[in-house]
Parts: C-alpha cells; structure tokens; sequence
C-alpha cells in the first residue's frame, strides 16, 4: 500500500492481495487517526461479502469468489481499542456485464487495485449492539 496525508485527507493506494480491512486499519494506526469518513473508493476486490440487515442483529451474507469492479465506496471507520478499528463500510460493486450489486462490505481482497479517499476526524465515535434492534449502532460520546 501507499498513502499520503495532507490537511486532513489521507489518499491511500492498495495493492492485488491486500486485505481492505487490514490494510486501512495500517493506514489508520500509522497515521494515529481515531476516526475516518471513507469518502471514496474504486477499484477491483474479490472474495469479497455483502451484507443486508434483517433485523435484531441478524445479517443476510453472500460470499463473492470472482472479481468485481469496485464502483462505490462509503463510510465510516472508528477506533476500537488500541490497535482495532469498527468498519461500517457500504458498497457498490459491478461484474463484467456491469450488473450492479450493493450492501454492506463485511469483508473484501483488493483484485488490481483500490484507492481510497479518506477524511481524518477527532470526533470520538463508539459502536454498540442496540437492544431493540439489534444494530451494531453509532454512538457520538
């Protein structure tokens, strides 16, 4: 991977064989952020899942082999613990016959490429199981 910050964005190139996850969250630890607002990704992932939410906790998951075009990355990523950090991350990815697919981005290998554009807050986010639904829910503290 490759990144560069300047004035608060960070822009971030990730390689064929990287985690997404993995990978972002070196980014974040190196850069010692807290709090980032994923304002863009496009790229190429495979083995990858999206995710819809049913309800109270529970998500209906569909595991992806082949390669997709990454057309539409957004969200946000929160520290968790020291060195952990919490993805909510939405996708929208396309295959060769530029079908389109979305959901929530669980889990991702980048294929070609992916670069990312990244805002850098302080803003202390925590996420935590809400008990009537379920959701693993955003809370500013």
């Amino acid at each position: 991977m490759q990144y560069r910050e300047e004035n608060g964005l960070v822009i971030a190139r990730l390689f064929p064989g990287e985690d997404l996850f993995k990978a972002t969250a070196q980014v974040l630890r190196e850069l010692k952020i807290q709090t980032a607002v994923v304002l863009s990704g496009i790229g190429m992932l495979r083995d990858f899942e999206l995710s819809y939410f049913i309800g109270k906790g529970n998500y209906g998951t569909e595991k992806f082999g082949k390669a997709h075009e990454l057309c539409a990355l957004s969200g946000l990523i929160c520290k968790k613990e020291i060195d952990d950090y919490s993805f909510h991350l939405h996708a929208v990815l396309a295959d060769e016959n530029k079908k389109a697919i979305a959901g929530h981005l669980p889990k991702g290998t980048v294929e070609v490429t992916c670069e990312l554009a990244l805002l850098k807050s302080g803003i202390e986010l925590k996420r935590r199981i809400e008990e009537g639904s379920g959701l693993n829910g955003l809370f500013l503290e």
